[in-house]
């Protein structure tokens, strides 16, 4: 996350919380139901902010180990 079109890393990171945002709409309108972090990507909940509001507003927590992973069910 993010990925190219045939789900390959893209090789960057999203430029902001929307950028995140659509990008991970768009994966589940592909298909994706779920979303794992390991806990070496936590950085990114405190990095995009508004991308975190986004995921446990709308998403429900289906792991949350803080030294392991979380897990968002996207279904």
């Amino acid at each position: 996350f993010p990925q190219t079109e045939d789900g390959v890393y893209a090789g960057y990171y999203p430029a902001d919380s929307a950028e995140a945002i659509a990008h991970l709409e768009e994966l589940r309108k592909k298909g994706a139901d779920f979303l794992l972090f390991p806990s070496t990507a936590f950085w990114w909940l405190e990095h995009y902010p508004e991308f975190r509001r986004h995921l446990e507003s709308r998403y429900r927590k289906v792991a949350d180990q803080e030294d392991v992973c979380l897990i968002f069910d996207l279904r």
